[in-house]
């Protein structure tokens, strides 16, 4: 699995990112802005029905379990995303994942360094 990320200096809060992940595996996912499960935001791909497409889920987590489908993440599909043989790759640009809803007082954010 492969992930990177961006925060241009444009004086949005926009983040770019790209997350590879082998084909093999199914799915992949990278958790944010938690130190610990429980509020942390995941980006999630996986290939469609017909498999000939990336499917690009974003969770939140309550605890230590499976991370729930969050609608109110807005993620925009960026030139580049793609399937082959062996990897999924979705590229995004999200508009509003600097901060999100707290679980029982474990919000999360991402911060400038």
């Amino acid at each position: 699995m492969t992930f990177g990320f961006s925060w241009p200096d444009d004086g949005t809060d926009d983040i770019y990112f790209a997350l590879r992940v082998r084909r093999a595996v199914a799915w992949g996912a990278v958790g944010l802005g938690s130190d610990d499960m429980p509020g942390a935001l995941y980006l999630m791909i996986y290939e469609n029905h017909d498999g000939d497409d990336v499917n690009f889920s974003p969770r939140l987590s309550e605890g230590h379990y499976e991370p729930q489908y969050h609608g109110d993440i807005h993620v925009e599909r960026m030139p580049g995303t793609t399937i082959n043989k062996k990897d999924m790759l979705f590229v995004g640009r999200c508009t509003n994942c600097l901060n999100w809803p707290s679980f029982h007082g474990q919000g999360g954010n991402i911060k400038r360094g």
